[in-house]
């Protein structure tokens, strides 16, 4: 005689559950509901860090357009004080220290500053290689 599944007495007083459960098939034995909440908390954080970096990534990109402003603005009224002061050789070299000189410093230190922030964060170091070269081609 062949049976098509474990032999089970239809009068037994066990529900569906435990027959189940006592031949080893019920289906959420493994069940963990810490595991399903870990995996959501998870994804949240996930989720909330990626929303952080773009946040920094903007503020960083925001608070050095200010400062490039603020250096142009700074060249402007070197610019103009010296041309309104005439000092000499000495103007010339505080026009260069503050003026191009600095531009080529704030470029190194963005490059710097910029490298060091996004070795935190990986995903976004192409974002700033691409900025960087964007900004040399602009400015």
């Amino acid at each position: 005689m062949m049976m098509a599944h474990a032999p089970v007495s239809y009068g037994s007083r066990l529900s569906a559950r435990a027959r189940l459960s006592k031949h080893g098939l019920w289906p959420l034995r493994h069940f963990n509901p810490l595991r399903v909440l870990c995996l959501f908390l998870r994804f949240f954080f996930l989720f909330f860090s990626m929303l952080l970096e773009l946040m920094f990534m903007f503020l960083t990109l925001i608070l050095f357009f200010l400062v490039l402003g603020y250096f142009r603005i700074f060249d402007f009224v070197f610019l103009v004080l010296f041309r309104l002061f005439q000092l000499g050789e000495l103007g010339f070299f505080f026009l260069v220290l503050f003026g191009e000189l600095g531009f080529f410093f704030l470029v190194l230190f963005m490059l710097f500053a910029g490298f060091l922030f996004f070795l935190v964060h990986f995903r976004l170091l192409m974002f700033w290689v691409l900025f960087m070269i964007l900004w040399l081609f602009v400015f």
